[in-house]
């Protein structure tokens, strides 16, 4: 009975950890160099589009982000900041 409380405790506090990380980093910048070939999305576990986000000043900003940057990664023209 006191393993599961531990393990229950441990994974709540590990999880509040990750949401508040993931809530305060700051949105992904397209740059103007963006081609949007589409690179982005085909890397993204979630096929999120950043490129969409080229030129707005919020920068790319979804929920379901998880800010892997595997887009940025994919990116040819370094475009994703």
């Amino acid at each position: 009975m006191r393993i599961i409380f531990i393990t229950t405790v441990v994974g709540i506090l590990l999880g509040l950890i990750y949401w508040f990380s993931r809530k305060s980093s700051k949105p992904l910048t397209v740059n103007n160099t963006c081609v949007s070939c589409n690179l982005c999305t085909k890397a993204c576990p979630f096929d999120l589009a950043p490129y969409n986000a080229k030129g707005t000043a919020t920068g790319f900003t979804h929920s379901d982000c998880l800010k892997c940057e595997k887009c940025v990664a994919a990116c040819p023209k370094q475009s994703l900041v």
